[in-house]
This record gives C-alpha cells, structure tokens and sequence, in this order.
C-alpha cells in the first residue's frame, strides 16, 4: 500500500512559501524538526516529489568521504552528468585531505551540477543532527578544538553554500538536537543559522487525523479501536501504521500495543524521547528517572515520592512541574501511558 498522506497541509503550504521565496533570490533553508516517527520525512518527501531534488539519509553517514560518495552517487542517479565532469569533480576531491574541506565540497557540489544543469536543486538532508554529531568530533580532532566550535564552523561552511543562492537545502532533526541549537545560540550568540533556516515543527496528528490514518490501513478496525488507537498513539503517525496493520478486528488494542512495546518495535522513539526528556528538563537525569520510576510504581503525590526518595518535596514538584509542561508544550502526553 502506498504511504498515506494526511493533513499536514500547513506544514506543506508553508514548505512551499519558502521555496517560492528561494526561487525569488532568498537564500534560505528550512529546518524540519519533531519526534522520532511524527512524519517529517513523509512530509519532505511529498514536497519534494516532482523537484529537481536529492535526498540523502545522513543517519549512517560517519565521515565527510562518505557524505561525499553518497551525493555524488544521487547525482549520478538523479541528474546523469557526463563523465568528464565525474572524473574533474573526483580528480579534486582526491586532493582534499581534511574533513571539513571535504565537506564542504560535497556541499559545493550541489551548487556545482545546479549550475551545470541550470536547475535550482533541494536537497534534502535526513537525520542531519546525527552526521554533524559526528563530524563535528573528527574536525574537532583535526583542528584541535572542541565539538562545540567544530560544529559551528561546520554550520559556517553550510551557510556560505545556501548563500550562494543555488540549493535549497531541508534539514530533518529530532526535536532534542533543535533545542541544544537554542540553547548554543542563546550561550554564545553566534548561530550561523540564524535568520538563514526557518523552523517547521511536525506535531502529532489530531484524534481525527488519528482515526482516518488508522482506518486507511485497515478498513475492518471497529470505531472503538480506531479511538484506542488514536488514545494510545499520541497522534505519532508511524505507531499508527504499526497498530492498525496488525490488529484484528475486536482485537484489544492496549493488549496489542503492549506486547509490540515488549517486542522492541518502537524503542527508538523511546531512545529519542529519553533523549528529549533529557535535554529540555533542567534537572540532572538520574533524578528525572528515578521521579518517573516512582509514579510508575503507583506513588501518586510530590510529597510520598520526596519521602520515598529522600529528597526535598520542592525539588519533587519542580520536576514533575517540568515533566508536565514539557509533555503538554509538544502534545505528547500519551508519552506517560507508553512509560508506564
């Protein structure tokens, strides 16, 4: 069955917007973040269809030479350049020994069959967050400076392509790595991105988008399991889809998601979702963990989980303050029933 495309015309309409805008002479990119399976790259690639595009899954991608091998295997797919200019962009690569100068040929090369072809090119670089992660270590290694500013002068070298006007780059990211952006841009006040990349946020589907994306892959679901489903799903599109293919009809929904849960079938959403909890909580992780550790145990106010764990009841409140505002800020309170 093809992929069901449903209700993300606002996030689609305004990928079109910015892309008009670039068109026009704008040198700007995008940068779509959410949780882990929400459907950010659903939604790129419903925008990128019948573009002159690339789409480059960097989640496996460790160094700059594979980044590189991996473009220009896309290019050669996508818009069949002669093999003169295969062996001159080759010859030149062959010559770059740093990481971030490979890098940033790879990026150029982008902007290179743009002008050869004289198409203006989006590229679509899925799960960037994890190449740049480690990147940034092998230039901080090479450079003999820390992650922090080897990151930047790698998103430097992004910024000086997306100026030149020829590529419309879409960055994809988990919702965490987009925070720790925030918070580097409000500690050092350099970002290069900034006032560059426009933000799209993927959230959840509604209860109703819920129920229609459920019911599109499996007509047979009674209205009381697609409810369930929607209930149990938080609107995360690709548990949908997991669900509804699976279950039968009257079948429990809970049962079912609960021994899918015990398969390992969604744990890197939870992976991310830790990930998340982690980054945008201002508390030390262990003590998140052990907070959550006990509601699951059945521990029901601030003051018997301070008393259980030994701490300030104060301490106990701002954390689950924190716990509540972030889960409500993202629609993502259903996260609570998978933890538990």
């Amino acid at each position: 069955m093809e992929n069901v495309f449903i209700n993300r015309e606002e996030e689609l309409n305004r990928l079109h917007e910015l892309y008009n805008s670039f068109l026009k002479g704008a040198r700007i990119g995008v940068l779509v973040y959410g949780l882990r399976r929400v459907g950010k790259t659903r939604l790129i690639q419903e925008f990128i269809k019948n573009k002159a595009s690339i789409e480059v899954n960097c989640a496996f991608i460790g160094d700059a030479k594979q980044f590189y091998n991996k473009i220009l295997t896309l290019i050669l797919e996508r818009f069949n350049p002669p093999d003169e200019w295969i062996k001159k962009v080759d010859n030149i690569m062959n010559t770059i020994s740093s990481e971030i100068g490979s890098y940033e040929y790879a990026l150029n090369m982008l902007v290179k069959i743009s002008e050869m072809t004289n198409l203006k090119i989006v590229a679509f670089l899925d799960e960037f967050h994890l190449f740049l992660d480690k990147l940034s270590v092998k230039v901080a290694r090479e450079e003999k400076t820390n992650k922090k500013r080897a990151t930047l002068d790698l998103l430097w070298v992004l910024k000086s392509v997306v100026d030149k006007g020829r590529v419309f780059f879409i960055l994809s990211s988990s919702l965490g790595w987009e925070k720790i952006q925030e918070l580097m841009q409000r500690k050092t006040k350099e970002h290069p991105l900034l006032g560059i990349f426009e933000r799209i946020e993927v959230k959840p589907l509604s209860k109703e988008d819920t129920i229609k994306l459920a019911r599109a892959y499996n007509e047979d679901l009674t209205e009381e399991q697609l409810i369930s489903i929607a209930e149990i799903s938080g609107g995360i599109p690709k548990i949908v889809i997991s669900i509804a293919i699976r279950a039968k009809r009257n079948e429990s929904i809970a049962n079912l998601a609960v021994k899918m849960l015990k398969d390992g079938e969604f744990d890197d959403f939870f992976e991310n979702l830790i990930k998340l909890i982690d980054e945008v909580i201002p508390y030390d992780y262990p003590l998140i963990i052990s907070v959550l550790l006990k509601i699951a145990e059945g521990i029901k106010t601030a003051k018997e989980i301070s008393s259980s764990l030994k701490i300030d009841e104060r301490i106990v409140r701002g954390v689950l303050l924190e716990l509540v505002k972030s889960a409500c800020s993202h629609n993502s309170i259903f996260v609570f029933y998978w933890l538990f």
